[in-house]
C-alpha cells in the first residue's frame, strides 16, 4: 500500500498540470463542483455591473459581509486539512464555518447590490452547489476520522440541510 498524503497528491497534480495544461484541475478530495477560479471573477463582474447600491442597502448588507469574513478568517485559523478533525473555535458552532461565512458574505453583497438579479447571481450557486459539496466533505471526513466524526457529527450544528 502506498503511503501518500493528500498534500503530496495535490503537489503531483499541480506539477502534472504544468506539463499538460489541457487536463482539468486536480482535486484529491473530490468535493465535486465549486464556484472557483475564473468563474468567481465572471460572477463578480456581473454583480458589479448589475448592482444599484444605496446607503441603506450598504448599511444593511455590510454587517452580514463583515460577520461572514470574520467566520471565514476564524475557520481558516483552526483548520488543518485532512490531518486533524477541527472541532474547536467556530467549528464548535457549525461543521461548515467556511461555507457559512461564504454564504453570509454572499448574502451581504446581495443585499448591498440592491438588485434582485445581482442577488440571484450571488445566492443561487450556494443553493445549487454547496449542499452537495458539504455532504461530500462530510463523507470524506467520516472516512478519514471514523471514530471522531461519528462522535462529533450529531453534536455539532450544521449549516447544510439534510
Amino acid at each position: 500500500m502506498l503511503d501518500v498524503t493528500v498534500d503530496q497528491m495535490h503537489e503531483a497534480c499541480k506539477k502534472r498540470l504544468l506539463l499538460v495544461d489541457a487536463r482539468p484541475p486536480c482535486n484529491p478530495r473530490n468535493n465535486g463542483p465549486e464556484v472557483t477560479g475564473p468563474h468567481r471573477f465572471v460572477l463578480a463582474a456581473i454583480v458589479l455591473y448589475l448592482a444599484e447600491p444605496t446607503v441603506v442597502s450598504i448599511l444593511v448588507g455590510l454587517p452580514f459581509a463583515v460577520i461572514g469574513g470574520i467566520f471565514r478568517a476564524l475557520a481558516a485559523g483552526v483548520i488543518r486539512k485532512d490531518s486533524v478533525l477541527a472541532t474547536s473555535g467556530v467549528y464548535a458552532l457549525t461543521r461548515n464555518p467556511l461555507y457559512f461565512g461564504s454564504s453570509l458574505l454572499a448574502a451581504g453583497f446581495a443585499i448591498m447590490s440592491a438588485n434582485e438579479l445581482a442577488a440571484a447571481v450571488l445566492i443561487v450557486p450556494f443553493g445549487l452547489i454547496y449542499p452537495t459539496v458539504m455532504l461530500r466533505e462530510e463523507a470524506h471526513l467520516a472516512k478519514l476520522f471514523p471514530t471522531n466524526f461519528a462522535y462529533i457529527e450529531p453534536r455539532s450544528p450544521v449549516s447544510s440541510q439534510r
